[in-house]
């Protein structure tokens, strides 16, 4: 399984003060296994902070959701709207504290074990990064 991000921008070459972004981005998903045709999935893209410390302060929050059926060796090329990171998220890995902003792909197999997924994060592009 495969997870392809795209940054979009309005017209043709990179932003500029008269090309903006789009106010979407795209992601491309694979499913290349037969044996999962017309099975469904879940596309999230997911906010997750993981604190090195006793105390349970961990955070993760789902920030976008597309569902769909498989159709094995198809893309599926899903629009996201940027206003889902507004709140400048960044990826961020420290000694104590590790912020992760990643797309995951699952596919619901109905059985007792785990479903298959893959997880990609979230290219720079897409991301704002904090002001320091």
């Amino acid at each position: 399984m495969k997870i392809n991000f795209s940054v979009d921008s309005k017209g043709e070459g990179p932003p500029s003060k008269s090309r903006k972004l789009d106010d979407h981005f795209s992601v491309s998903l694979l499913v290349p296994e037969p044996k999962l045709n017309g099975k469904s999935a879940v596309f999230t893209i997911e906010h997750s902070v993981r604190v090195k410390d006793s105390r349970p302060v961990h955070d993760s929050r789902v920030l976008f959701k597309h569902e769909f059926k498989v159709k094995s060796n198809q893309e599926k090329t899903v629009r996201v709207p940027r206003k889902i990171l507004e709140r400048g998220l960044f990826n961020y890995q420290g000694e104590q504290i590790n912020v992760h902003c990643f797309g995951r792909l699952v596919v619901n197999e109905n059985l007792i074990f785990k479903d298959p997924s893959v997880e990609e994060d979230l290219p720079s592009e897409v991301l704002k990064k904090p002001a320091v």
